[in-house]
């Protein structure tokens, strides 16, 4: 007989009542809003859903190498016209020159508690943003509990291929940092040795406001109040904002002498 399935999860600790609030307060920190943002948005939708993920915690290895850019100082002849002396004259400046070298090295980080969401979620980009949870204070699941539990789509093998993928692109990542920033990385598989995976749903509030007759989708951490959304943006705000950008650019080239005015 098979051992029954154990799963946990966060309980809300952000009641549907400061959701409004906690909206408000972020659109009116969107400097590209229209000045009415705040004002004049009213929720349509919202819903208390419990997302599954999967939750790893494991050790990795990756082995890369690749290349970078390296700079060194070189010494550079040039000839050119002395107005004192009336004639072309031969000189010498150091000068910045780049060459690419191989690198390779081998990174070793333990992941706790790494994220893998159980369902092909529209919203990803925006459950992201709202991060982090505090799985040190998960519960076991019982039945009966309230809110909407969204059942796991992706199954243990796939979410665990998922994971290797999002431990390879942080080991890469970690790479490149450790490389100086611009290096070009290459990293087979992982090595992995996991100590526990854990199934368990997050707390999060999906919803939907209205504004001028447009509806923009929103998602709030149930635990922290993290929110994420999209907004309108005010047209005018934005061409002011891209005319400082070209003044500025324009100002930097005058001071550098690129170009005279």
């Amino acid at each position: 007989m098979a051992e029954p399935i154990i799963e946990y999860y966060l309980p809300f600790e952000i009641p549907e009542e400061n959701v409004d609030n906690i909206l408000r307060t972020w659109l009116g920190t969107r400097s590209l809003a229209p000045g009415d943002l705040v004002e004049a948005s009213q929720i349509t939708s919202i819903v208390n859903n419990y997302i599954p993920v999967y939750l790893y915690t494991a050790a990795a290895t990756g082995v890369y190498n690749g290349t970078k850019s390296v700079s060194y100082m070189d010494t550079e002849t040039y000839t050119e016209y002395d107005s004192v002396s009336k004639s072309t004259v031969t000189r010498t400046r150091s000068v910045t020159r780049y060459r690419t070298v191989p690198v390779a090295g081998t990174i070793y980080l333990n992941f706790e508690n790494e994220m893998v969401y159980g369902i092909q979620h529209t919203q990803f980009m925006k459950l992201n943003a709202i991060r982090p949870y505090d799985f040190v204070n998960l519960q076991q699941l019982q039945k009966g509990l309230p809110g909407n539990f969204i059942p796991f789509a992706i199954q243990e093998t796939e979410g665990y291929q998922l994971f290797v993928e999002q431990v390879r692109t942080i080991l890469i990542n970690d790479a490149i940092m450790r490389e100086g920033g611009s290096a070009n990385i290459f990293m087979d598989i992982p090595v992995l040795q996991v100590s526990n995976m854990v199934r368990a749903f997050i707390p999060v509030w999906e919803g939907a406001y209205k504004y001028k007759e447009l509806e923009y989708p929103f998602v709030v951490n149930g635990r922290n109040g993290n929110i994420d959304s999209e907004y309108s943006k005010s047209a005018a705000k934005q061409a002011l904002l891209y005319l400082l950008i070209i003044g500025g650019c324009i100002a930097l080239l005058v001071f550098l002498g690129i170009i005279q005015i």
